[in-house]
């Protein structure tokens, strides 16, 4: 098929390198959350951001669509559908998802903070100086 590709390394490299790496050194490194937060924030957007850059890389033609809701073309080139899910696309998901299960799994087995607690002496209490 003679049609013009999108440069899906490109798209990749931006998703998953430069975007990701931005929200992780300026958005969840500064606050941490707990434990592990970092951890699961990275698997969930890789996941995200691996889903999204499938859809412009060529499908391969011998696998085509695992998951196809709709009516299919002939090319799996021309498909214009964002319903016919790959391979790829399926693993992403479960990516995805393991982050979400990774964020609270860590969460649920993070130590609690500790909290300071502070007494205030008795005025009457303390030795006055005359």
């Amino acid at each position: 098929v003679n049609l013009p590709r999108h440069p899906s390394q490109l798209y990749e490299a931006l998703l998953e390198g430069v975007l990701l790496w931005l929200v992780l050194w300026f958005v969840v490194r500064p606050r941490p959350m707990f434990p592990g937060s970092a951890t699961s924030i990275y698997v969930l957007g890789y996941g995200l951001a691996r889903f999204v850059a499938e859809y412009f890389r060529a499908t391969d033609e011998t696998v085509g669509y695992v998951v196809s809701i709709g009516a299919a073309e002939p090319l799996p080139q021309l498909t214009t559908s964002v319903l016919h899910l790959t391979v790829g696309q399926i693993i992403s998901l479960g990516m995805f998802a393991l982050g979400v299960v990774l964020f609270f799994v860590f969460k649920a087995i993070a130590p609690e903070e500790a909290t300071i607690e502070t007494f205030e002496a008795d005025p009457s209490a303390t030795p006055q100086t005359e």
